[in-house]
């Protein structure tokens, strides 16, 4: 089982109860939401702003290079 943690920048605009949720949805997430992963640094944007949207985008794409999906 891959162990995930919320980076700072994240943890600092959800707030502890929302990354702790968030941590909540990757645990429940199956193969199928793989697309919908895809998309979701998009539509976080508003409410994370550019710069935690960025860093969520390249930790994305960092998981995915580390579990053979690129």
């Amino acid at each position: 089982m891959t162990i995930v943690t919320v980076p700072k920048v994240l943890r600092k605009k959800l707030g502890e109860d929302g990354a702790d949720a968030l941590v909540d949805f990757f645990n429940a997430a199956t193969p199928d939401t793989d697309a919908n992963l895809r998309v979701m640094p998009h539509l976080l944007l508003d409410k994370l702003g550019d710069e935690a949207a960025k860093g969520l985008a390249e930790y994305f794409a960092q998981v995915k290079k580390e579990n053979g999906r690129a």
